[in-house]
């Protein structure tokens, strides 16, 4: 059973597309919930970094992915509007008076959905101005990004590594067109959709570490499936997920989990002695970062069940509020009134069986997807990388002879 929030956005959604439409929906979550972050291995607390890509082949219900991620965003998508309005109004008159005396003092509004469309300055300017809370990119069609860049891309890849990373990035050119930023930490969610082949120009470097930092889903093969006509999602479920969305963003804390951290040390300890017995260096190396996103992921689908508890508690009965609502009429209210209430709980009651349980599904679904699209190509690179190391020196120095004089017993 998905948490509340999760089974609403997958509403209707063809029981077969129910792990492909889950995956992108972890990077939202981690975003909207901006000002929470989680401690993983004792190596400090790291905000809800995520990145997700589903690939799948033309016509296999990709579009499903958009709907959910209209659900998810449909607040920040209200503010962006109002946003983006006063930016081109702002613009309009800064033309307008360009050759005035007085230039009007330029504001920087905060644009959280960025375009998929768009240049490394132009994220940079808006990770810079959204007020210390997740930048989040949504595109149905990978390519796009990807063709739009073009030599620009491994810097793109860079700025992905560092949100991932929790990581900062500054630059600083002295040019009109340019940005010159230094961002803490660049906090940036992305989502990416596209075909199989899509997937393979968008990661063409396969030992630099982005192929461990992406969650890789797929679409089920509907090639001999019939037709299904999905129905109209309820106005049920389009509320619990418009109650969600509220309660995310004034969820803050700094959560240390320890049955989550047990589960996932678990886990690495078992894919640790699989692969030493095999002698299975890829499936080694990328172990490492599947266990640190499932370990985010398993919290996000927390957050919801704790956003959940909160709203049948106190928001559905009101006539008989519980002790610890402290007189609060609304899940919102409480939260705003308790700051600390998200560490509170989601420690002390929100780490259930269930959910620790899926953690070993999802590390080893998303372990199976990179192998099964990459492990051929990072062998490969592997291999080239042990080719290009210096062979055993051949040429001697005036302490070579010297050596050669020493008994071999030493």
């Amino acid at each position: 059973a998905l948490p509340f929030g999760i089974k609403d956005a997958q509403e209707n959604v063809q029981s077969q597309m129910g792990m492909a439409c889950l995956t992108p929906q972890f990077p939202l979550i981690g975003a909207l919930a901006t000002h929470v972050r989680l401690d993983i291995h004792n190596k400090g607390f790291k905000h809800l970094n995520l990145q997700g890509y589903l690939a799948g082949k033309a016509a296999s219900n990709k579009q499903q992915i958009t709907e959910i991620y209209h659900l998810w965003t449909e607040l920040l998508e209200l503010e962006d509007q109002v946003n983006r309005r006063l930016e081109e109004e702002q613009e309009a008159m800064i033309r307008r008076k360009k050759n005035a005396k007085e230039q009007p003092e330029e504001k920087h509004f905060p644009l959280r959905l960025q375009a998929s469309v768009t240049s490394i300055t132009q994220i940079l300017y808006r990770l810079k101005n959204v007020n210390g809370q997740h930048l989040i990119s949504y595109t149905e069609e990978s390519d796009v990004m990807a063709k739009r860049l073009g030599p620009a891309w491994s810097d793109m890849s860079t700025l992905l590594r560092a949100a991932y990373d929790n990581s900062g990035y500054s630059q600083d050119f002295r040019s009109e067109s340019s940005v010159r930023v230094w961002l803490e930490k660049v906090l940036w969610n992305v989502v990416l959709c596209g075909t199989q082949d899509a997937l393979f120009r968008m990661y063409k470097n396969y030992t630099d570490g982005s192929l461990t930092r992406v969650l890789i889903e797929t679409t089920p093969d509907n090639t001999y499936s019939p037709l299904v006509i999905r129905k109209t999602r309820s106005e049920k479920s389009r509320q619990n997920i418009h109650e969600l969305i509220q309660l995310l963003p004034l969820m803050q804390g700094d959560l240390v989990l320890p049955k989550l951290e047990q589960r996932c040390q678990q886990w690495l300890e078992r894919i640790r002695l699989e692969t030493m017995k095999d002698d299975d260096r890829v499936r080694a190396n990328q172990r490492m970062r599947i266990g640190v996103s499932v370990m985010r992921c398993i919290c996000c689908l927390m957050l919801c069940d704790f956003g959940g508890f909160l709203i049948r508690e106190i928001d559905r009965k009101k006539e008989a509020k519980p002790d610890w609502a402290d007189g609060a009429e609304t899940a919102v209210e409480y939260l705003q009134q308790h700051p600390k209430a998200t560490e509170y709980w989601l420690k002390r009651k929100f780490q259930k069986a269930q959910l620790l349980d899926l953690f070993d599904v999802l590390a080893d679904h998303y372990m199976e997807n990179v192998l099964y699209y990459f492990r051929g190509r990072i062998e490969k690179a592997y291999n080239s990388q042990q080719d290009a190391i210096v062979s055993i020196r051949r040429t001697k120095g005036r302490n070579d002879n010297y050596y050669d004089q020493l008994s071999e017993k030493l």
